[in-house]
């Protein structure tokens, strides 16, 4: 999917609702992830509670100002363990941890989840920021002039097939 915008330049939806569209398009092509990983612009209680409702099991950055049973992040200590409770308008329970000053939820939750889990688990997406990094830079990705959708589409899909070719030549 493509995050779209209108002729002025301006979003068509919020990026939440193109996140909550995406995870909706991928539950109806019957794909069931091991688990999530996205940052705290895309971390709103409704994506959680959707994230949920498919027990899909997520790791996500929160912002310090969210409130965990009663009381912002910030406020709370955390290290060296995780905490389960629930986050505001968030249906389910959470385990929060803290690491290097930022927060990190995943409704995966138990006795097997600890700081070190959580914070590994989330890392694992920033393989996903390497490769977008990597195609912007080696292959002018963000040089495509065209407004339109598909012919964007088509330029990612014939980047990708080049950018996979040539890794592998490496």
């Amino acid at each position: 999917m493509v995050y779209e915008k209108d002729k002025n330049g301006k979003a068509i939806k919020t990026k939440n609702e193109f996140a909550e569209e995406s995870i909706e398009y991928a539950k109806d092509l019957a794909i069931i992830p091991q688990f999530t990983c996205f940052d705290s612009k895309f971390s709103s209680k409704s994506l959680l509670n959707r994230l949920n409702s498919f027990n899909w099991i997520y790791f996500t950055q929160i912002a310090s100002n969210r409130v965990f049973d009663g009381k912002q992040l910030k406020m709370r200590r955390f290290q060296p363990y995780s905490q389960e409770g629930y986050l505001k308008g968030v249906g389910h329970k959470v385990s929060i941890t803290k690491y290097c000053k930022r927060y990190y939820a995943t409704n995966a939750t138990g006795n097997r989840i600890t700081s070190k889990f959580i914070v590994n688990h989330y890392r694992l997406r920033w393989g996903i920021e390497v490769l977008f990094r990597d195609l912007k830079q080696l292959c002018h990705l963000q040089n495509c002039q065209s407004k339109r959708t598909q012919a964007q589409r088509h330029l990612f899909y014939l980047t990708v097939i080049f950018f996979d070719c040539y890794s592998q030549k490496q």
